[in-house]
């Protein structure tokens, strides 16, 4: 059985609006890193370099972004042990990095939690026979930093995992993990990541409501599936603080809850799930 779930946690109102010469925003994607927490941790199975492409592959394929070709060598002189995001000096060295090199966002990717292997159990009766169960588990969190400010923006964790079997087998010599099952894990993981991000800066918005379903602005590989549940936000005025005039982005409602019923290249449509407090209006934003 397979399982693959998403959370994204906002930890500013602003998110950068600086982009790059195509109009798009940069972006950088630091090594992966192992977390502290990680404690059966050895190595087996985990490429941390497979990792990082992977993200960087769907980030790219996302196509809202300019993606800083990493140059390992400018990359190693930044990185830092343990987490970019708990350290100040960290964030120093982010906008640093952003200054130097024109990137707007750099993610840092850390594994808080992975097993590939097999477990055997031994089968009643049968002497040297066990029920042999693969699985595998992962769990990335990515902090995305602003090299503006060097603030946190937001953070996203993505879980994905599977499990085989059980499989009578003789002895317990004999894994059933495959290569081919660690790529699965880091292409999950680098695709969810990258949707979570595009969302969370290019939100999906309400282009149109009406028979009681509303149309969405994102469509096939937007990080959506029919079947979703999804919260939808009524977009109000811009929040200004009035001690500086900052524009703190715009006021955000919940008012209900919609549930994916199409989903088409480029658009999606949606049904409420109960009674909306209001009637969604085009540029309503929906988010996981």
């Amino acid at each position: 059985m397979k399982k693959l779930t998403a959370a994204v946690v906002f930890l500013s109102l602003l998110v950068p609006t600086a982009v790059g010469a195509a109009g798009k925003p940069t972006i950088a994607v630091y090594p992966a890193i192992v977390g502290s927490g990680v404690s059966n941790f050895d190595g087996r199975g985990l490429d941390l370099q497979e990792l990082t492409r992977r993200l960087e592959e769907a980030l790219r394929a996302t196509r809202r972004f300019i993606l800083f070709e990493r140059d390992q060598a400018v990359l190693e002189k930044w990185k830092l042990e343990g987490d970019i995001a708990e350290s100040h000096l960290a964030r120093e060295h982010s906008t640093e990095f952003g200054k130097l090199n024109n990137v707007h966002l750099i993610v840092q990717p850390m594994v808080v939690e992975f097993e590939l292997d097999s477990s055997f159990a031994p089968v009643d009766g049968l002497a040297g026979m066990y029920d042999r169960t693969d699985a595998g588990a992962l769990t990335v969190t990515s902090k995305v930093l602003s090299t503006t400010t060097g603030e946190i923006k937001y953070q996203i964790t993505i879980e994905d995992g599977f499990s085989r079997g059980p499989e009578v087998v003789e002895g317990k010599s004999q894994t059933g993990v495959e290569p081919g099952d660690w790529i699965g894990l880091a292409t999950n993981a680098g695709v969810m990541s990258a949707s979570s991000i595009v969302n969370a800066i290019f939100p999906i918005q309400v282009m149109l409501f009406k028979s009681n379903m509303l149309f969405l602005n994102r469509g096939e590989g937007g990080g959506i599936q029919v079947g979703d549940e999804l919260q939808l936000f009524s977009a109000g005025e811009d929040l200004i603080d009035p001690a500086t005039k900052e524009n703190l982005g715009p006021v955000e409602i919940p008012i209900g809850m919609v549930r994916i019923v199409q989903v088409k290249p480029k658009t999606s449509t949606a049904i409420p799930i109960g009674e909306l407090m209001i009637p969604p209006k085009p540029g309503d934003i929906v988010r996981h």
